[in-house]
């Protein structure tokens, strides 16, 4: 009986040994599998790596536009100059250390062309 319980041990420590599942890693292309991945699925990697973002641009009613020549830059006026600026950086996703990139560069940005204290324009990010 004990030779049956000491074949017995090792055995229900062999077959109770399970193998850790694949691991994700966040790149800038996205997910992919990785042994030293921090994340233990792909959804969950997905669903923080990967965002698609999408900008709002505001111009405000300030002295500075009063006297400005749209039309001399090309526009109708301030509405067809933020439109132009969303059309061209239209909802992309971005990955990784490029999301984060991207962030940076063209969350919250305000700009103060005349120094009065009042900013002409801000451009806000969305991300999901």
């Amino acid at each position: 009986m004990k030779k049956l319980l000491l074949l017995f041990i090792p055995l229900m420590f062999f077959f109770s040994c399970e193998e850790d599942g694949p691991t994700y890693a966040c790149t800038d292309t996205g997910c992919v599998e990785d042994a030293a991945g921090s994340y233990d699925t792909l959804e969950s990697c997905e669903s923080t790596c990967c965002q698609t973002c999408s900008m709002a641009v505001e111009i405000h009613d300030t002295p500075y536009w009063e006297e400005f020549n749209w039309e001399k830059m090309g526009y109708a006026d301030a509405d067809e100059f933020a439109q132009e600026m969303l059309d061209q950086y239209e909802s992309e996703t971005w990955c990784g250390d490029e999301l984060q990139s991207y962030i940076d560069a063209w969350e919250d940005m305000t700009s103060d062309y005349d120094d009065d204290g009042l900013n002409e324009y801000t451009v806000t990010m969305n991300c999901q």
